[in-house]
C-alpha cells in the first residue's frame, strides 16, 4: 500500500510530468511522453484502488494495475471487460481488454509464465490489420510514383541523346 504522503507526492509528480509531456502538434507521441502518461494513469489507478478498497469483499478479485490498465474489482467466476485505454496512443480505443476472475477470487494466471492472464487482442487489432493495409497502400503509391518518374526521366534522356546524335 502507498501512504497518503506517497500518493500526494506521486500526484504532484504526475502534475509536473503532464505539463512537460505534451503531445507534439503533429499528433505523434514519443516514447518518453507515453511513459509519462502511463505514470499518470498509474497514479490515478492507485488513488482509485485506495478509495474503493473498503468495498472489496473476501471472495472478490481485488482491483489492481497491470502496467497498462486499472482493473476494477470483480466477483469470483466473472470475465471482466474494460475499454482499451485512451492513454495508450496506438490502441484501438473502441475495443475491450478482458481478464478472468477465477472461482477462488483471484485473477487467473498463465502457468507457463506465472503472470496474470489478460486478453488485449481487441486493443491491438488496429495495429495488426488496418495499419498494415494503410502502409501497403502508401508503398504501392510510392512505387507507382517513382516508376512513372523514372520512366519520364528515361524517355527525356533518350530524346535528348537522339537530338544530340542528329546534329553531330
Amino acid at each position: 500500500m502507498v501512504s497518503a504522503q506517497g500518493t500526494g507526492a506521486l500526484a504532484l509528480f504526475h502534475g509536473v510530468i503532464l505539463v512537460t509531456a505534451l503531445i507534439d502538434s503533429d499528433d505523434v507521441i514519443t516514447r518518453d511522453e507515453q511513459i509519462y502518461v502511463l505514470i499518470g494513469a498509474h497514479a490515478k489507478c492507485e488513488r482509485s484502488i485506495q478509495a474503493h478498497m473498503s468495498s472489496v469483499k473476501e471472495a472478490d478479485c481485488i482491483p489492481e494495475w497491470d502496467g497498462i490498465i486499472c482493473w476494477p474489482r470483480s466477483r469470483a467466476g466473472r470475465l471482466v471487460g474494460v475499454l482499451c485505454p485512451e492513454y495508450i496512443y496506438d490502441f484501438n480505443h473502441r475495443g475491450r481488454a478482458y481478464r478472468q476472475c477465477d472461482a477462488a477470487g483471484s485473477w487467473e494466471q498463465v502457468p507457463s509464465i506465472n503472470r496474470t492472464w489478460a486478453n488485449y487482442t481487441e486493443c491491438t487489432t488496429y495495429l495488426s490489420s488496418n495499419h498494415r493495409s494503410q502502409e501497403e497502400k502508401v508503398f504501392e503509391r510510392l512505387h507507382l510514383m517513382y516508376t512513372v518518374g523514372y520512366s519520364i526521366s528515361l524517355a527525356s534522356l533518350l530524346v535528348a541523346v537522339s537530338i544530340l546524335c542528329y546534329f553531330k
